[in-house]
């Protein structure tokens, strides 16, 4: 579970590698949130500038910028079909753009199977491996 001002890791390739939720979206009364909910996060460290062959610099997002995020795998134990609990080492999420499409092309990580609930099929075709 995600709550308010939890550092939680992106493991895509926008450019960020760790963020700070500061709201949860998508219902007013919420307090925390799971895999396949939408968070919205401010930048605290990204990785460092690459540079393309035109020479320009690729990075997508700064320190201090404000975000959307979505889950993808999350620490707290989550329990599926048959009384099968799963839980992931690390809180992870990609960045998102504000029509809710994925930034990156590519996921380094794995990616729980609840997000096919969540009808996030084309994260989970870019993921490396789905759990």
């Amino acid at each position: 579970m995600i709550h308010v001002s939890t550092l939680v890791q992106v493991v895509d390739n926008s450019g960020a590698t760790l963020i700070r939720c500061i709201r949860l979206l998508r219902g007013s009364k919420r307090t925390r949130a799971s895999v396949g909910n939408y968070i919205v996060g401010s930048v605290q460290k990204i990785s460092s500038v690459k540079v393309s062959k035109q020479g320009k610099n690729k990075k997508t997002v700064a320190v201090g910028d404000v975000v959307k995020a979505l889950i993808i795998c999350s620490s707290s134990p989550l329990v599926r079909f048959g009384s099968i609990t799963v839980k992931a080492d690390k809180n992870s999420v990609i960045l998102v753009s504000d029509n809710f499409s994925p930034l990156a092309s590519r996921v380094v990580g794995p990616a729980f199977l609840e997000l096919r609930k969540a009808k996030q099929i084309k994260i989970l075709s870019i993921a490396d491996v789905a759990i």
